[in-house]
């Protein structure tokens, strides 16, 4: 499965990952491994979402509106 960042936290050009079964993600701090957990969550809890696009507040990830 392919999935795909942009302007996403540290990811501000588009940034294509292959994820297996199995992925492993390794790098130094900052380098956006947590992003993309947390993207992955976003995702998740999203569909099916009915009022947007993405669900911003939710049990997998919550951005409080201000």
């Amino acid at each position: 499965m392919r999935f795909g960042l942009e302007n996403f936290k540290p990811f501000g050009t588009y940034e294509e990952l292959e994820l297996n079964p199995l992925t492993v993600l390794i790098g130094p701090n900052g380098s956006g491994k947590s992003s993309i957990l947390e993207a992955i969550c976003l995702v998740a809890q999203s569909i099916g979402a009915k009022e947007t696009p993405l669900s911003i507040e939710g049990k997998l990830v919550n951005y409080p509106a201000y």
